[in-house]
Parts: C-alpha cells; sequence; structure tokens
C-alpha cells in the first residue's frame, strides 16, 4: 500500500546515534539514545531490564517516525510561552509524554511483542519513579523541580490510571487537577490532537499559578 511505502522510506533514511546524554528522542532522521539515560542505570540488578529498556526505547522512536507529524511537532516547540521560568523545556518534554503514548499505542497494537516491551518499560518506569516519590524534598523547590515532579506523576498516571499521592500539596492538587485531561490525551488520534491536549494542561498550570495557588494553599 501507498502508507507502506511512506513507512519504508521513512525508515532508510534514519540512522542510530548514542550520545552522553539522560534522554533519547528522534530529531526525523536520527534516533538519539542517550548513554545517561535509564537505560544504563547502573544501579540495575537484572541485565535484561536495560535490554528491554533498549528495544523498548529504540522502538518508540521508530513508532514516532511513523505516527509524529513532524512539521506540527516543530512548530509547537518552537512557538510555546513562557510558562515557567524553564517553560519551553517543560512543555516540550510534556509533548514528549503525551506523544510517546499515543504513538507507542498504536505501533503496538499492530506489533504485539513490541506491545510487550513497552508495557514492561512502562512499569519499570513507574516501578523505578514511585521507589522515591515520597523520598523528594520541596524545600526551597523552584518552578523546575515542580515540573519535574509533576511530570513523572503524570507519567504514573498514564501507566496505572491513578495518582501517585505526594508529600506535596501543590504536586497533588495539580495532578488531581490535570487527571482528567490526561485521560482524555490517551485518546489522540494525532499529533495536533496531543497537542491541544497540552495546551489544555499549561492554561491550568498558568491559571494555578496566577490565581489558583493564592485561594487554595491553605487547603492544601
Amino acid at each position: 500500500t501507498k502508507e507502506n511505502f511512506r513507512v519504508l522510506n521513512k525508515l532508510r533514511k534514519f540512522s542510530l546515534s548514542f550520545s552522553k546524554t539522560d534522554y533519547c528522542r528522534t530529531s526525523g532522521q536520527t534516533i538519539l539514545i542517550g548513554t545517561d539515560s535509564l537505560l544504563f542505570d547502573e544501579s540495575s540488578d537484572n541485565i535484561l531490564d536495560t535490554v528491554t529498556l533498549a528495544q523498548s526505547r529504540i522502538s518508540s522512536e521508530i513508532a514516532h517516525f511513523i505516527y509524529t507529524d513532524s512539521s506540527e511537532w516543530n512548530r509547537f516547540a518552537n512557538t510555546v510561552p513562557h510558562f515557567f521560568k524553564n517553560g519551553p523545556a517543560f512543555a516540550v518534554s510534556l509533548i514528549h509524554l503525551l506523544e510517546d503514548w499515543r504513538v507507542e499505542n498504536l505501533y503496538g497494537k499492530k506489533r504485539k511483542n513490541i506491545e510487550t516491551f513497552f508495557q514492561i518499560n512502562r512499569n519499570l518506569v513507574s516501578k523505578y519513579i514511585l521507589k522515591n516519590w515520597k523520598l523528594t524534598d520541596f524545600t526551597n523547590a523552584d518552578d523546575d523541580k515542580y515540573a519535574l515532579e509533576i511530570l513523572k506523576g503524570f507519567y504514573v498516571i498514564l501507566n496505572t490510571g491513578n495518582i501517585p499521592v505526594s508529600t506535596d500539596g501543590k504536586v497533588n492538587f495539580l495532578l488531581s487537577q490535570n487527571y482528567p485531561l490526561l485521560m482524555d490525551s490517551l485518546t489522540a488520534e494525532n499529533t495536533n490532537e496531543t497537542i491541544y491536549s497540552v495546551k489544555k494542561i499549561l492554561e491550568n498550570f498558568k491559571d494555578f499559578e496566577n490565581q489558583v495557588w493564592e485561594k487554595n494553599k491553605n487547603n492544601l
């Protein structure tokens, strides 16, 4: 079919690269695997976990090649407003998370063995997050630290459907407030719909920072 030829032509052009970073991503032509990422966590006591994570991560980036509209993605990433001091980075991390979930679900439906890798990976990462979830020190925490913890909470919500309870009221409030939007994002059919979900979540954050926190902080 034309779709199969389109995918094959895209895959013929991609390359795989390793770099000393803590993240994995695709540029639309190159899949970059970070050697400082969770894939290579030396504290892991099970090499099969590392192999599964690597298989899942590479498969996820291939899924982006197939299903992500890179032009819409780049347009969003280049125009997102600053909701935090590190606003664009947070927004791009958020769209990475939600779009990862969308493309992995689509790719996994067609390849059940890959779907298994994705789920094992999600469970391992969720376990890793929850292991230290209630140990985070929020004393003098800045926006970036809150953003990171909230992204971790979002990950657990997407994987389990449950809201992890933090030791910090602000985190709990934002996880609960955005839970419906996260669940809705699971039905996104294309990159534009993922972007819509991200924008709605960012609007909640902006509203929270400008208005809701002062009104609700005594009840958190």
